[in-house]
């Protein structure tokens, strides 16, 4: 739509719609790609079919234990180059461009595991033969993600039966799926603060990169003629563990 607006238009990081972002390559996964090996050309290639250009990754990789932790920085960097190399250039031209910025977190709270060191309640393993697991993991080892809130109430509803009388029945259907793929942690308050820590760390992580690139905004006086808008998945409605912020 935007570019047939006569928008130039970029996308950089999360794509999670496309099975060809995630095999580029007959016989492999970006998963098992180091970033430099993942071929930019076939990734330009088939973001094209969608209206963006200059897609450099790294599709659903980045989805994964950790996903925004390791590769937001990237998306970040991606970013920041498109703006100097790109987006100043058209906007000298009197060109209009739209570049659509994809952040993974907070999304790595998904991903938590409740555990302490060295303690097997939540996660024993997969629990398929298929192994459907996402594995679950503890917070990064960064000063950024050792912020507590002890004091930060916990959610009132935190220990409602999911089999509560007037519950949908979904609610409990989507914890036995998601259970299969991180386990499944006891209703312990303790376990809801380190998934609550964990949330509002990888929020101040993300805080860091959206930062950066308005910052760079700023450097190459953009900001005023550019309007920024922030989109995002609907977390902190239901207090589902983990996934359903």
């Amino acid at each position: 739509m935007m570019r047939e607006l006569g928008y130039y238009t970029a996308y950089k990081g999360k794509w999670h719609l496309t099975r060809e972002i995630d095999q580029p390559v007959a016989g492999k996964s970006v998963e098992e790609m180091d970033l430099g090996e993942i071929p930019t050309p076939r990734l330009h290639e088939i973001m094209e079919k969608y209206g963006f250009s200059d897609y450099h990754g790294i599709g659903d990789v980045i989805g994964k234990s950790k996903g925004g932790y390791f590769f937001d920085s990237v998306t970040t960097g991606q970013t920041i180059s498109w703006l100097r190399n790109t987006g100043r250039p058209l906007n000298d031209e009197n060109k209009p461009w739209f570049a659509a910025v994809n952040l993974v977190n907070p999304h790595d709270v998904m991903f938590i595991n409740t555990d302490e060191h060295g303690e097997q309640v939540q996660w024993k393993g997969p629990m398929d033969k298929e192994n459907h697991t996402l594995l679950p993991t503890q917070p990064p080892h960064n000063q950024i993600y050792q912020q507590s809130w002890p004091d930060y109430p916990l959610p009132a509803n935190r220990h409602q039966p999911l089999d509560e009388p007037g519950r949908p029945a979904a609610h409990k259907e989507y914890q036995n799926a998601r259970a299969v793929m991180e386990g499944q942690f006891p209703d312990e308050d303790r376990r809801w603060r380190k998934l609550l820590d964990y949330y509002f760390n990888c929020i101040r992580d993300n805080d860091q990169h959206l930062e950066a690139i308005l910052n760079e905004l700023d450097n190459l006086q953009l900001t005023q003629n550019t309007i920024i808008v922030f989109t995002g998945r609907p977390w902190g409605a239901r207090w589902l563990p983990p996934d359903a912020w």
